[in-house]
């Protein structure tokens, strides 16, 4: 399992961080968590951002993953 965050770039908000075994499982959580259904692919910009944190103190992604909420 990795662990997960999701920031939403309109709000600057960052969400708690999850648990899951890939990208996909990561957006199934969050959109769980938010009420909403997220995707990996969009036809406009992306209205999220989502990094995969590492286990040791410091070390992360930049949020490098786009996160688009499906409608």
């Amino acid at each position: 399992m990795s662990i997960y965050r999701l920031w939403k770039q309109e709000t600057d908000e960052t969400f708690d961080d999850v648990d899951a075994r890939d990208d996909e499982h990561a957006l199934l959580v969050f959109g769980a968590i938010l009420g909403i259904t997220l995707a990996l692919e969009g036809p406009a910009a992306p209205q999220y951002m989502m990094k995969r944190v590492g286990t040791e103190e410091g070390w992360s992604l930049p949020p490098d993953i786009p996160v688009y909420e499906v409608n």
